[in-house]
C-alpha cells in the first residue's frame, strides 16, 4: 500500500513538474470568419515573451500550461487565451469596429480631423444644401453655419452675394471669404451659380488662421466646395 501511495505521489510530482516547464506551443490566429490574421502579436501575459504570427496566422511560442496568451494587432480587439495541456491552440479574435471620425478638407484636398486644426470649421453636406430646395449653393448655406452672413445684392437667378464670416473686419477692404471649388480659387460670386444638387459637401474654415494655408486672400476665412464625382 505504501509503495502504491509513493508511486502515486511521484507520478503527481512528475506531472506537476512537467506542467511547470515551458514547451513549444503551436497556434493559429484567425478572425470570426476563420480567415488567418498575419502579423498578429502573441505575448505571454505579464512577461515580455512574444512572437508575431506568420503570413498564415500561425505562431510558435515557448509557454507552459496555465499561461495566458494576449493577442493584439491593428484592426483587432485584444484577446486572451489560456494554454491548456495540449501543444496546439486555436485563437479566434474579433475585428475591431472603427468609429468614423468627421474630417475636414483643407488645402489641396488634404483631410484633417477637426481636433487637429487650430481654427473653427463647419461642414455642410450636399443633402443639407438641397433640403430646402435652394436654387443655388449661396442660398443653401444661409442659416446653416454659425457666423456666416450672406447678403443678396440683386434678385436675379444668379444673384450676386456678399458673404462675411464672423462680422466685418475692414471698412475699406473686402470682407468676403475665399472660395475654393475643387481646389481651384474662384470669385465668391460664383457660389450663386452652383447647383446644390452637384455638391458633395461644403467645408467652411473660419478665422484668420486659414491664411496660414491659403495665404492673405484667406484672411476672412475659406469656403471649400467639393463637387460630386462620377462613380
Amino acid at each position: 500500500m505504501r509503495k502504491i501511495a509513493s508511486l502515486f505521489t511521484m507520478l503527481m510530482l512528475v506531472t506537476a513538474f512537467a506542467f511547470a516547464q515551458n514547451r513549444t506551443i503551436t497556434g493559429t490566429v484567425t478572425d470570426e470568419k476563420g480567415d488567418a490574421l498575419p502579423g498578429a502579436s502573441v505575448r505571454i501575459k505579464g512577461t515580455r515573451t512574444g512572437v508575431a504570427a506568420d503570413n498564415n496566422g500561425q505562431f510558435r511560442i515557448q509557454a507552459k500550461t496555465g499561461d495566458i496568451l494576449l493577442v493584439s494587432g491593428a484592426g483587432i480587439e485584444v484577446t486572451e487565451s489560456t494554454v491548456g495541456s495540449g501543444n496546439t491552440i486555436q485563437i479566434t479574435v474579433k475585428r475591431a469596429v472603427s468609429v468614423g471620425t468627421e474630417v475636414v478638407v483643407t488645402a489641396l484636398g488634404i483631410t484633417r480631423q477637426k481636433k487637429e486644426l487650430g481654427y473653427s470649421t463647419a461642414k455642410v453636406s450636399g443633402a443639407e444644401l438641397t433640403k430646402a430646395k435652394s436654387v443655388n449653393v449661396a442660398n443653401g448655406l444661409q442659416g446653416k453655419v454659425s457666423g456666416l452672413n450672406i447678403t443678396s445684392v440683386n434678385n436675379g437667378v444668379f444673384e450676386d452675394v456678399k458673404i462675411n464670416l464672423r462680422g466685418i473686419r475692414s471698412l475699406l477692404g473686402g470682407n468676403n471669404p475665399m472660395l475654393l471649388l475643387d481646389g481651384v480659387p474662384m470669385g465668391i460670386g460664383y457660389l450663386s451659380s452652383l447647383n446644390p444638387n452637384d455638391i458633395e459637401d461644403v467645408n467652411v474654415l473660419k478665422g484668420t488662421s486659414a491664411a496660414a494655408i491659403y495665404g492673405p486672400d484667406a484672411v476672412n476665412g475659406v469656403i471649400v466646395v467639393t463637387t460630386k464625382k462620377e462613380k
